[in-house]
């Protein structure tokens, strides 16, 4: 058996198995070793089929080669993407394998028979293709999770509460994860970060349903008992125990009850001094956490269903004086204000 065969064999005996499972790359969980010998065999073989072949030429009469070099792939993109970028020569490199060699057309076959044996389909939603079916593959990057795993955490949670308000789906969640961007270091404000994210939520929310789960106290250990390998669909490392916690806070808020404060908007007005001994009508508007849909279609004589799915209020000051602007995008369900989203401009 050709070494690269026998490895690939090798890796999925470890895990009991005798064909791929259909399921992500990253819930294979490779370890660092596995990680490291795949590596070394990739680029121990590549240097000695370049010596009378092409990269192109490898992958077309090598039918072994594509399945691993998609999961070596997935899982640099995990260990070693540092947001500087997301392209496949950092990928080739790792494996002595030069840029050049071999076409856009060959490299995109290599892609897809490499998914094919995993049984898994190139993913055409969220705008991925390709580059971005490794990523998604992969799971989220260590270097990320290092370096913004409390901002990760926030993000995660707002974007939990707001899917958890009412029926929505996983375009949607993505727009609230890339509303919510600037939380995450500059460079990793890209797609294939936010697709991520939002996996993370919406596979809490199904977890939730499949568990019929609903007081937080006991939901981890109700989650084990109806789904016992649960964490395996999160592309996120199970061995991180802070990444492990952040799993487990996110399915127990998911499975406690929302508890909303409905409340009006409030504006405030008050006398200020200002440095000249002149008095100034200082006027603060306030708005809730929670808007109930009715109350606000009743300041604007509109019923509630007919207000829009995402309205946007906007409060203008006097003519031809200073004034402020706010923009706040609302969720029709509960018209929960989005901070992350809220501007505010002075004219």
């Amino acid at each position: 058996m050709h070494p690269i065969t026998q490895w690939k064999r090798s890796f999925l005996d470890r895990r009991e198995l005798n064909y791929p499972t259909g399921r992500p790359l990253y819930s294979y969980r490779v370890t660092t070793e596995e990680f490291n010998d795949l590596e070394a065999i990739l680029h121990e073989r590549i240097s000695t089929y370049l010596t009378i072949a092409t990269l192109g030429d490898v992958v077309r009469r090598l039918d072994f080669f594509p399945a691993l070099f998609v999961l070596y792939a997935a899982e640099w993109w995990r260990r070693r993407y540092d947001g500087t970028g997301f392209t496949w020569d950092p990928i080739l490199n790792a494996i002595g394998a030069p840029a050049d060699g071999w076409t856009q057309a060959q490299r995109s076959d290599c892609v897809e028979r490499g998914f094919q044996e995993w049984k898994l389909r190139l993913s055409d939603a969220h705008g991925l293709r390709f580059l971005g079916s490794i990523a998604f593959q992969g799971g989220l990057p260590m270097q990320l999770l290092g370096t913004a795993r409390g901002n990760i955490g926030k993000v995660l949670g707002r974007v939990l509460q707001l899917a958890s308000s009412g029926t929505t789906d996983a375009r949607e969640i993505q727009e609230w994860v890339r509303s919510l961007s600037t939380y995450l270091p500059s460079t990793y404000r890209q797609t294939e970060v936010f697709v991520l994210l939002t996996e993370v939520v919406v596979t809490v929310l199904r977890l939730k349903d499949a568990a019929r789960l609903t007081h937080s106290e006991s939901a981890i250990e109700k989650l084990d008992k109806a789904v016992p390998n649960w964490r395996d669909y999160f592309p996120l490392p199970v061995e991180d125990d802070q990444a492990k916690g952040l799993i487990e806070q996110l399915i127990r808020d998911a499975a406690g009850k929302i508890v909303k404060q409905v409340q009006h908007i409030v504006v405030e007005r008050r006398l200020e001094s200002n440095d000249d001994d002149a008095w100034n009508l200082r006027s603060d508007i306030v708005l809730p956490e929670y808007l109930d849909a009715s109350a606000l279609g009743s300041l604007f004589s509109i019923e509630a269903q007919d207000l829009p799915r995402t309205p946007t209020l906007r409060f203008i000051g006097a003519i031809n004086r200073r004034m402020s602007l706010f923009e706040n995008w609302l969720d029709r369900n509960a018209f929960e204000s989005i901070g992350a989203l809220s501007i505010a401009v002075t004219i």
